[in-house]
């Protein structure tokens, strides 16, 4: 190959990290950053045990303690409340080295990578170095930044983080978005017309398009990506399609009778699993399958699910869920006196 060595782009806590380990390893590593300086944000101050015993033996862990703050328990505390849960990690005494979290922000650890990395003879790092291009082929990859500068090696490793970039600039609400299964789309709900309705946008950018005209709350694509289920608002909430180019919209028939479905509901590979609201302390969740056209119960739960948020995921495989439940609920009258 022209350059056997690896291609880091971002200088960050993750992409300094990845240059230690494999300049550590004998593996030679070029690291393109965008700024003109060293990262100096602070963001993050938390180091868990994994990280600490990770760092032991390059020695970054015993500086890390000498900036840091040792701290064995940790707590959640409210404004009124005081205390309201405590962690003890001293508990993990048994299985770590480090049975605590460290208080020490991100960007000293930037500080001692860089300064470790700059005394090993296979480590460049490159400053103002914005990365416009990369390309592949059967020898490797080329890198090329906006000074018209370009690097090669065998592999390169991308941890300089994503990017804002706005998709929707209308003076509305754009909310409640999903994927199309080719990643092509993104499907979201607007009341840019003055009524809720489906839209999708190129998720490379460019305009939107409306896809419902009956009005509509939320939405899933189907697997195949050519159909879209979504809900309208409503007291009759219950799941209609539309084709993703627009079209006819229609109820699912297998579904007629489940017309409180609100925000529990989701679509996977097998199928629509859904809560259609009913009056008691016990919600049912239930599976429509695309294969056999039949509904089916596969969860009663133990306590009232939240509804005012997306309260049901299945996993891809259906075969465990994750559901928003409501442990507690109080409203008190408070009484406020002598405010003439």
């Amino acid at each position: 190959m022209a350059d056997s060595r690896v291609i880091i782009v971002g200088a960050g806590p993750t992409g300094l990290t990845a240059a230690l380990f494999l300049v550590k390893a004998g593996v030679p590593v070029t690291v393109l950053e965008s700024r003109t300086e060293i990262y100096d944000d602070p963001r993050a101050a938390t180091f868990h045990p994994p990280t600490m015993e990770m760092f032991e033996d390059s020695g970054v862990t015993q500086r890390l303690h000498d900036l840091g703050i040792v701290c064995p328990k940790w707590q959640f505390r409210g404004r009124t409340e005081g205390v309201v849960a405590e962690f003890d990690l001293g508990l993990l005494a048994h299985v770590t080295r480090y049975p605590y979290r460290l208080q020490c922000e991100q960007h000293k650890l930037v500080a001692i990578l860089a300064d470790m990395l700059a005394k090993e003879s296979g480590f460049t790092i490159h400053y103002g170095a914005t990365v416009e291009d990369v390309k592949q082929c059967e020898s490797g990859v080329t890198v090329v930044t906006a000074d018209g500068s370009v690097h090669t090696g065998d592999y390169v490793i991308g941890a300089d983080g994503g990017s804002l970039r706005r998709l929707t600039d209308e003076p509305s609400g754009d909310f409640l978005p999903s994927w199309s299964p080719d990643g092509k789309w993104i499907y979201f709900t607007s009341d840019r017309t003055g009524a809720m309705q489906l839209w999708k946008a190129p998720s490379a950018g460019g305009l939107a398009v409306q896809v419902t005209r009956g009005g509509a709350r939320e939405s899933w694509p189907s697997p195949d990506g050519k159909l879209l289920y979504f809900t309208r608002r409503g007291p009759a909430a219950d799941i209609w399609t539309v084709p993703a180019e627009g079209g006819l919209e229609q109820p699912v028939p297998e579904l007629a009778g489940f017309n409180r479905i609100a925000r529990a509901w989701g679509v996977i590979q097998q199928g629509i699993y859904f809560i259609s609201r009913q009056h008691g302390p016990r919600q049912e969740v239930r599976f429509f399958s695309f294969a056999t056209r039949r509904v089916s119960s596969i969860a009663i739960l133990e306590k009232e699910p939240t509804w005012n948020v997306p309260t049901l995921a299945l996993s891809p495989d259906g075969r465990s869920m994750l559901t928003v439940q409501l442990d507690h609920a109080v409203n008190d009258l408070m009484l406020v006196e002598n405010f003439h």
